[in-house]
């Protein structure tokens, strides 16, 4: 019988461990640095290549040659590189590709200002491979002075909004030429109109534009010059209207710039391997600004490049032969190794899957490349992260948007702390009143009462949380939300009101007490109970008059409004969903578990104790507090861990009647999120081994080990506390 129960013993606990194993295991990859696979390579033969672009369909990546001639580079053994030249007569010289995410299209700016609109398309050819195809659907021409050059080129296009600006090499001064247009499309799709509008920019006297680049609005230009300065402007219906002009780097001299994805993040970096983000904050008067959110320094030999990806904040560093792989968001270093060449181009692969290199001996080179987490680590899950937009490091949970570029942002600190924001708000509520209706039910009330008093109060537990939540949704929140005066009038009036009962009954004549017989007490308690609680309902206006005055414009008078009183008091509105409705909610939902663990500790001390420190002329109340809360005392503390383990994994109730929101904040009429509801809000949303699948399962794990922490502690204090007053058994 001994073994049988030890190896039942054992098995449980190899159970609980497994089950932790198990949901943990699925959140390992989310701490898992990048890794790069053995490459593949390809000898080609290349003319003057302007830009290397990630490929699809097969094919590893495109190479734009001066000359017009685009290569299609594949490493798989059944697609061949296929080169194809423009169909478009007459020489060409690309100086400048631009390109964009998920339209296919490509601009190439021609050194004499002409700008080429083309698009890729892949055809299904021979068993698994395809045939690429290059179709021009239209040519413009920047407006530039004869003599004078396109230097560079930078284009946006969204949502039938499309801005072409050119940096030109005029004689005697740096000139930037844009154009911006606007198309008007019917309910069929159908273009029916457009708008059209050039203009030109000239920089201050002395400062020479290096690049030139387009924000994510088609209104927005950023310019840096060939001293390290950058200038910022925004276009309208007039001329550009510079917004802002500062040094990014300091005084480290020369720069280069480029936007990540999105075009709203901004990298600047210089030759000896300093790079320095920027992001756009929206300012009060209107606009934005940009101002640091992150920087860091890679480490090498040779001029930095920095090459940004397609669809993530992800950035390749180069110098020389050393290659890194950042992510600008978290600041974290991904990979970091040698390549035994010297790259000329290099660029992410499709997808962020591989990693491409053109290099000067005329090898493509493709190394296979598994980062998919890269928002994640130990910085983005628990770290203050400085996010797009924002104008300082926050902790902030937002797993969708409303764009593709949207950039999930994971932070579990708001979800730990909703989680202990919520418990706390429940046990300063149900702990008091859990634990003095225990000790009533065990050592004051008749018997034959508490044989249906006790079934009475542990029924409360068989209520199914959905409708304690519901309630508080849908009924007491709205109902309160008016009457919070009238509830801070309750919690102060009524614990008032039963300790001057008390107080009053223990000064009564022993005459007077003996017609009550013992235990009776309560049923003098209940209707004043009801008494204190109508004066505190209606109290609560008059308490509003005095305590919470503001001052009433239209009228000119000083008037008595919580509500108002609050948002001026503390800069927000008061919720309707907050975390007082969830600690009188789950607060209700707990103190059933609290008062049967400790009404069975308070009912265990042995009577002869009582009896004795009764004999000696203590009071009962002396007695409670002397001899059976120390003697209770480990089964007291398990009876609030228990409880506090029921508040930390509770659901419903905080999935109802908390409003969800992921905030950092202690105030008592704000809402927050929880742990356990967000599993419940966003497990619908997560795709099977995805960023947020696996979030949820770190979740899921935190709550094991929070609980596991919890109970530990417990069984330490409550050890600690039999051994302190095993001498009194």
């Amino acid at each position: 019988m001994r073994w049988f129960i030890v190896v039942g013993g054992i098995s449980v606990i190899l159970s609980v461990l497994g089950l932790f194993v198990f949901i943990f295991w699925h959140a390992i990859p989310l701490f898992q640095k990048a890794r790069v696979g053995t490459p593949s390579e390809l000898g080609v033969s290349l003319v003057d290549p302007v830009a290397m672009l990630p490929g699809s369909y097969g094919f590893d990546a495109v190479v734009v040659q001066e000359n017009g001639a685009f290569q299609f580079l594949s490493c798989l053994p059944f697609q061949e590189s296929v080169t194809i030249e423009l169909a478009e007569s007459g020489p060409h010289e690309v100086v400048e590709v631009s390109t964009h995410q998920g339209d296919g299209y490509l601009y190439l700016g021609m050194r004499h200002g002409a700008v080429l609109t083309v698009r890729t398309a892949f055809l299904p050819h021979a068993q698994e491979s395809h045939q690429p195809v290059i179709e021009i659907l239209e040519s413009l021409q920047l407006p530039v002075a004869e003599g004078a050059a396109l230097l560079s080129l930078d284009t946006y296009h969204m949502d039938q909004q499309e801005l072409i600006i050119g940096l030109v090499d005029s004689p005697g001064e740096g000139q930037i030429l844009g154009i911006n247009r606007s198309a008007r499309a019917n309910p069929f799709g159908e273009v029916e109109t457009r708008d059209e509008h050039e203009w030109s920019l000239i920089l201050p006297d002395g400062v020479v534009a290096k690049t030139v680049l387009s924000g994510a609005d088609a209104r927005s230009i950023v310019v840096l010059s060939e001293q390290g300065e950058l200038f910022y402007f925004r276009t309208g219906s007039g001329s550009p209207e510079l917004r802002q002009r500062f040094f990014p780097m300091g005084d480290q001299g020369p720069a280069e710039m480029a936007f990540l994805n999105g075009r709203r993040t901004l990298a600047v970096w210089t030759p000896g391997g300093r790079v320095r983000f920027f992001t756009p904050v929206s300012l009060a008067a209107g606009g934005f600004k940009y101002v640091q959110s992150n920087e860091t320094f890679f480490e090498g030999t040779g001029p930095l490049q920095l090459v940004p990806a397609a669809d993530k904040r992800s950035l390749l560093l180069v110098r020389g032969n050393r290659v890194g792989l950042h992510y600008s968001t978290t600041n974290a270093l991904r990979w970091e190794g040698s390549l035994p060449f010297v790259p000329q181009k290099s660029q992410f692969g499709e997808l962020n899957q591989s990693i491409l290199f053109l290099n000067h001996e005329g090898s493509f080179v493709s190394y296979p490349l598994d980062d998919p987490f890269p928002e994640a680590g130990l910085r983005g899950l628990f770290g203050k992260v400085h996010y797009e937009g924002r104008e300082a490091s926050s902790y902030e949970w937002q797993s969708t948007g409303a764009s593709d570029r949207f950039e999930p942002k994971i932070s579990l600190i708001p979800l730990l702390f909703g989680s202990i924001k919520g418990t706390l708000c429940s046990l300063l509520i149900s702990i008091p009143i859990a634990l003095c209706a225990a000790v009533y039910s065990a050592q004051f009330i008749r018997r034959e009462w508490k044989a249906w008093i006790r079934p009475t109060i542990e029924l409360m537990a068989s209520i199914p949380s959905v409708i304690l939540g519901l309630l508080a949704a849908i009924w007491f929140g709205p109902l309160v939300v008016n009457k919070v005066p009238s509830m801070l009038s309750f919690m102060v009036l009524v614990p008032m009101g039963a300790m001057l009962a008390g107080f009053a009954w223990g000064r009564l004549s022993p005459v007077v007490r003996k017609w009550i017989p013992d235990g009776t007490e309560l049923f003098l308690l209940v209707p004043l109970f009801f008494a204190l609680s109508y004066t505190a309902w209606h109290l609560g206006d008059w308490v509003e008059s005095i305590f919470f005055r503001v001052y009433d414009l239209p009228t000119g008078e000083w008037v008595g409004d919580f509500a108002l009183w609050w948002s001026l008091a503390e800069g927000k509105q008061m919720e309707q969903r907050n975390s007082f409705i969830i600690g009188v909610f789950m607060g209700f939902a707990v103190v059933p578990l609290i008062f049967s663990v400790a009404e069975e500790a308070f009912s265990s001390v042995p009577r002869q104790l009582v009896s004795g420190s009764i004999a000696l002329g203590a009071s009962r109340w002396q007695t409670v507090r002397r001899v059976i809360i120390p003697m209770a005392a480990s089964g007291i503390l398990s009876a609030i861990m228990i409880g506090m383990g029921r508040a930390i994994g509770e659901t419903m109730i905080v999935l109802m009647a908390s409003g969800n929101t992921p905030i950092l904040e202690w105030n008592f009429m704000a809402g927050f999120r929880a742990l356990s509801a967000n599993i419940a809000i966003e497990l619908p949303e997560a795709t099977q081994g995805g960023l947020l699948y696996r979030s949820m399962f770190l979740g899921a794990s935190l709550l094991f080990v929070l609980t596991f922490f919890v109970n530990t502690l417990a069984d330490l204090l409550r050890g600690h506390l039999r051994k302190k007053y095993k001498v009194l058994e």
